[in-house]
């Protein structure tokens, strides 16, 4: 019986070129080789350490061609580009995993942010693993427009649990644009030399195209707020004293939902409410930008009783946290936290963000202060009370000041800062000082928010018993009716 080498042999045998017409330099880094019918490149590529090849289908000017590019990539970033030719998608997206996992353990994304990505990419290997997508599109330099447009149908016959629970009542996606831009993310990332470098060069994805496959209708910016100012005055009347301590900078500063977990007496300067981030707990805010608010004299009384005068720690506490012997024996100032954070770190010697993260989260919770879970709980308490739809959410309060700045005549650099978004690119910008803010914050209450304004107070006079009365209330409001077209009172600080 013939061996494979004396059967195949010939066929599969590589033969060196090595002489070349005349005027033709031959390549100083690539082995060019002939093959039965076509060329193969060789050559060692640097970063991963092995000899790489490539075939040429066509004659040896092509093949030329082909290996001056090459090298010309190695003289210039130092690798081919190659990537791996039969990448499968489960190992392309364990890849991508573990390079997220990385950044968020230095610091660059949250670890939450790895875990959304995780499940956005679930959906691409449950498609993948499809028989017949399988066997159409084995490798991930394979997928094509056809790929792309039946991932998008498969995207769309997905049902899905709202809360993730097995028991909830299961609905259509909603979330296919996410899915989509994370599987954009992936493949980027993947042709990105200088990041995961596993697709060639010239690798071209489907995916490129930032409109998808999906067709949404356009954002109707005369749609009503989910939460307007009758219903926030019907919400504060119901809330009791905790509650109505804890929803404030809710309703009156359009804070994000967990910002208020964050939120210190020491943060509370001089007649200003800073929120901001706290880096020597870890702790940054969405967009890593700080703003403040002027606390109003019109709810001075409220103030007192919501950060009263030298007090030091988080300023919204548990529910059960009311025992003093209990609440006593922890030093909740933020320098005492601070301390016993890096302590604790240092102790553990907790290098990675997960440990410190989990160490910092067991201090504050020690510490008595809440988290989301508590603060969205309080909140569906009462929009079940006051009969609310489940349109209303936590976020509707944000949507209701962001609609108020706006109809107030607030500048749109100022409602930026008051929202914790970017300010944007212009020059300008940096040029621009925001030097009034109390101004625009007091215009915003008494054009938009007075009767907001006056809830507050009627409520926190029957909550902490402060000398309000009832005819202190009547005259505000009414002083608030009659000057919401005219500059705010001469009475407002200055910004320090």
């Amino acid at each position: 019986m013939k061996s494979w080498s004396t059967r195949y042999g010939d066929r599969h045998k590589l033969e060196r070129i090595m002489d070349f017409p005349r005027g033709i330099a031959p390549p100083d880094k690539i082995r060019l080789y002939w093959r039965r019918d076509h060329y193969v490149l060789q050559w060692w590529d640097p970063p991963e350490r092995r000899t790489l090849s490539d075939r040429v289908d066509g004659d040896l000017v092509a093949a030329l061609m082909r290996a001056r590019e090459i090298e010309r990539r190695l003289s210039e970033v130092g690798r081919s580009g190659m990537g791996r030719r039969r990448l499968a998608f489960l190992e392309l997206i364990e890849c991508y995993l573990d390079d997220a996992a990385k950044r968020a353990a230095c610091g660059e994304i949250d670890l939450r942010t790895v875990v959304r990505y995780r499940s956005a990419l679930e959906y691409l290997r449950q498609f993948a693993d499809q028989p017949g997508v399988g066997r159409s599109y084995p490798y991930a330099t394979s997928i094509d427009r056809p790929f792309l447009l039946q991932f998008g149908s498969f995207l769309q016959e997905q049902v899905i649990s709202p809360n993730g629970h097995e028991n909830a009542t299961p609905r259509p996606m909603r979330g296919q644009h996410y899915v989509l831009q994370i599987v954009r993310a992936v493949f980027c990332w993947a042709t990105d030399p200088e990041r995961g470098n596993l697709l060639p060069a010239d690798f071209r994805s489907p995916f490129q195209s930032k409109q998808g496959t999906f067709r949404r209708p356009s954002l109707d910016l005369t749609r009503d707020p989910p939460i307007t100012v009758d219903m926030t005055v019907q919400f504060i009347h119901v809330c009791d004293e905790f509650q109505l301590r804890l929803f404030l900078p809710l309703i009156l500063f359009g804070l994000r939902a967990s910002e208020p977990m964050w939120l210190f007496h020491e943060d509370v300067d001089r007649g200003w409410l800073n929120v901001c981030c706290h880096p020597d707990l870890d702790y940054l805010t969405k967009g890593q930008r700080d703003k403040r608010f002027p606390l109003v004299d019109d709810l001075s009384d409220l103030w007192e009783a919501w950060s009263p005068l030298g007090a030091q720690g988080p300023v919204l506490l548990r529910r059960a946290w009311t025992d003093e012997s209990k609440s006593s024996a922890v030093d909740r100032s933020y320098d005492a936290l601070v301390a016993t954070y890096r302590a604790l770190c240092q102790d553990k010697h907790a290098l990675t963000v997960v440990a410190r993260r989990q160490i910092r989260d067991r201090l504050i919770r020690e510490a008595g202060a809440l988290n989301y879970d508590q603060i969205d709980g309080e909140f569906r308490r009462v929009a079940r009370t006051v009969g609310w739809k489940a349109t209303a959410t936590l976020k509707g309060f944000r949507h209701l000041f962001a609609t108020a700045l706006e109809n107030s005549g607030c500048p749109e650099t100022y409602r930026r800062f008051f929202l914790g978004h970017s300010p944007g690119r212009a020059a300008s910008l940096h040029y621009t000082h925001l030097d009034q803010l109390q101004r625009h914050f007091q215009n915003f209450l008494v054009q938009e928010y007075a009767d907001v304004v006056s809830a507050l107070r009627s409520r926190a006079a029957d909550l902490f018993r402060s000398p309000i009365s009832d005819t202190d209330t009547t005259a505000v409001t009414k002083r608030h009716k009659r000057t919401a077209c005219s500059p705010p009172p001469s009475s407002i600080q200055k910004v320090p």
